[in-house]
């Protein structure tokens, strides 16, 4: 909608339509051409879509299930498109473990010594990995601060399974990246093996999830960029 003055009430006006519309998203788009100014309200019923991120993004605020953004532009029409171009990308299904996890999965038996895992923990250039039973199936992990307890115990002879860490946080296939950011933080973990119907598909570091949130970052500022909407905030 097009308007000559602010007007008061906006957001309550976007709130009883979304009301009565019953929908699962809506955006009301109000510019203001004398001012050269685009006011965007949301309203959000999906629990899986975070309007304060998308509404951050455009230099506005707000929470999960309202928020509004104030753009300085003289294109309102041509902006309005490009925001909701914008949305459709920024609401596509979420990246998964799938997507970001290793396949091809180093892993240490549970058999093996603290001595032995240390060497192969080394010459991997790894921090930890997954231990495995003589079936393949996963068991434990086991990282460098679990063999830095053996090494100060004197014990760098003793089995793997005596240091390693037997329940290990674990992640799906399906986990999303949101998912997996929770867990690796929320639990000070730097490995996620991935499991999918009993067997270990995969592993998630906290350097690969970190490379993935930044190539995010560089992707959605492209297309603010492309936008304008980073260069009129």
């Amino acid at each position: 909608m097009e308007l000559e003055d602010d007007s008061q009430g906006l957001g309550s006006v976007v709130e009883r339509v979304f009301e009565v519309e019953n929908g699962e998203l809506m955006f009301g788009f109000f510019f203001f051409p004398r001012k050269a100014k685009l006011l965007v309200i949301a309203r959000n019923g999906n629990p899986d879509i975070r309007l304060n991120e998308i509404f951050t993004d455009l230099g506005g605020g707000g929470h999960r299930q309202a928020a509004s953004a104030t753009v300085k532009t003289a294109e309102g029409p041509e902006l309005v498109r490009g925001i909701l171009g914008y949305v459709e990308r920024m609401l596509k299904p979420a990246d998964c473990a799938r997507d970001i996890m290793t396949v091809d999965v180093r892993t240490i038996s549970a058999g093996a010594t603290l001595m032995e895992a240390s060497i192969q923990l080394e010459t991997w250039s790894h921090t930890g990995a997954p231990v495995v039973d003589g079936s393949g199936a996963l068991v434990g992990l086991l990282t460098l601060r679990d063999i830095m307890h053996g090494r100060r115990g004197n014990q760098m002879g003793s089995a793997v399974r005596t240091f390693m860490s037997k329940e290990p946080i674990v992640a799906a296939p399906e986990t999303t990246v949101r998912e997996i950011d929770e867990l690796l933080f929320e639990h000070d973990i730097g490995h996620l093996p991935v499991i999918d119907a009993g067997a270990l598909v995969g592993i998630v570091t906290r350097a690969d999830y970190l490379d993935y949130a930044r190539d995010a970052r560089k992707r959605k500022d492209r297309l603010l960029e492309e936008l304008g909407v980073a260069s009129a905030l």
